[in-house]
């Protein structure tokens, strides 16, 4: 089991950084072919990935418009190449994310919100919505999606365990929802119990102090992406669409979640 050590920046974004699994048969993300990809297409867009994470490295470390427009041309070029199903949601979660480091974040969040799973009860979609909420200032509305995906975070950690793996992400799916709820208390609590875990893997405790400085960092992150989020204009009123560096790029279009 892979220590992560917390707490991740850009909370609501980390839901898909890090989690890039199968759509489930209900998700937005439809397959235009089912074909199987064959040994030497895969190893091509393995290759195309692990250039897409080498511009997205080098942007977080230099920004500048340049890359991110060869990033977004690269998802492009992706999207061409890799026709399944996973491949559609992949390049579609990349490009979200390639957009709020556009400063997008409206339009990252309404491409993010059209990925996610039909289930009133996914964890990830009920995560969204609590950062979605964040954002706009709604604290109810943020309230009542974060102890909703609470309690399906404590019915997964009763239903798994024995299963450490489970357990683990149950774990720091809870702390990032404290994360955005700014509930310290918790959160600390969490971590405890997700370093427990982790110790078996032969991972050090994180001090008071590391824990502190840690939260307060993601908490800072969190209110750049809310002040990004004012400042952004885009109302939705407009066709989606992804304009990087005066090129522009395909996008989908929102759902809307009913409260």
């Amino acid at each position: 089991m892979k220590q992560k050590w917390l707490i991740l920046s850009g909370v609501i974004l980390c839901v898909w950084s890090c989690t890039r699994t199968q759509p489930s048969s209900d998700s937005s993300a439809e397959s235009s072919d089912m074909t199987p990809v064959t040994d030497s297409l895969e190893a091509r867009i393995e290759a195309l990935n692990e250039e897409m994470e080498g511009y997205i490295s080098e942007y977080e470390s230099r920004p500048s418009e340049e890359t991110l427009r060869r990033a977004m041309a690269l998802n492009d070029s992706l999207e061409r190449i890799d026709t399944t199903a996973q491949g559609h949601f992949n390049t579609l979660l990349t490009r979200s994310q390639l957009l709020m480091k556009a400063g997008r974040v409206k339009e990252a969040m309404r491409l993010q919100e059209s990925l996610l799973s039909k289930d009133p009860d996914n964890v990830v979609r009920l995560q969204f919505y609590t950062g979605k909420y964040f954002l706009e200032e709604r604290a109810d509305s943020m309230l009542y999606y974060g102890q909703r995906a609470l309690a399906v975070c404590d019915k997964e950690l009763a239903e798994n365990e024995g299963d450490l793996e489970a357990r683990e992400q149950s774990l720091i799916n809870k702390l990032t929802i404290y994360q955005l709820l700014n509930d310290r208390v918790h959160a600390r609590e969490v971590t405890n119990q997700l370093q427990s875990l982790q110790q078996l893997a032969g991972a050090r405790v994180m001090s008071n102090d590391e824990f502190n400085a840690e939260f307060d960092e993601a908490r800072e992150e969190l209110n750049k992406l809310a002040v990004a989020w004012r400042n952004d204009t885009d109302d939705g009123s407009k066709e989606p669409s992804a304009t990087v560096n005066g090129e522009t790029h395909k996008q989908v279009a929102p759902t809307k979640e009913k409260e």
